[in-house]
């Protein structure tokens, strides 16, 4: 088994392909353009999302969820921030996109029988990463 736990300053940053972050930049992004726009027409609206908006970009965590490499995928620990768990891709047996309605997680199971629970909050993104890097392996979505 070469999956593992790591410490994550030991990671080669220039071997990340892609990454999930937590939160979501271009669709804030969007918004505030979109929200500008309608300040133009309707100031009380537009100036209300603008400001929805930027409290979003200041006060959203900025946190990594998974990172993408060629070999490996990373599943960043949610309760200690100074580990995180490297999984290589042919050792996964399968991978899942759980939907509840209280949060959406990505399951991925090893052929040791671990499985390894993240959040997710992008499922068609997650799912095409996925699909790219770990293909005919995941299996359908719940929802719940």
């Amino acid at each position: 088994m070469r999956s593992k736990v790591v410490r994550i300053n030991s990671i080669d940053e220039n071997k990340i392909m892609t990454q999930i972050k937590a939160k979501p930049e271009l669709f804030l992004a969007l918004m505030f353009v979109f929200s500008f726009v309608i300040l133009m027409f309707n100031g009380y609206l537009g100036f209300a999302l603008m400001m929805i908006t930027t409290y979003c970009f200041i006060f959203f965590p900025e946190r990594r969820l998974i990172d993408f490499c060629d070999e490996y995928l990373i599943i960043y620990n949610d309760i200690n921030h100074e580990v995180c768990y490297m999984l290589y891709y042919d050792e996964i047996v399968y991978w899942q996109y759980v939907s509840t309605f209280n949060a959406d997680k990505l399951v991925i199971a090893l052929i040791n029988n671990q499985v390894y629970e993240t959040d997710i909050f992008n499922r068609h993104r997650t799912e095409r990463i996925m699909e790219r890097f770990v293909p005919e392996r995941g299996l359908k979505s719940i929802r719940g």
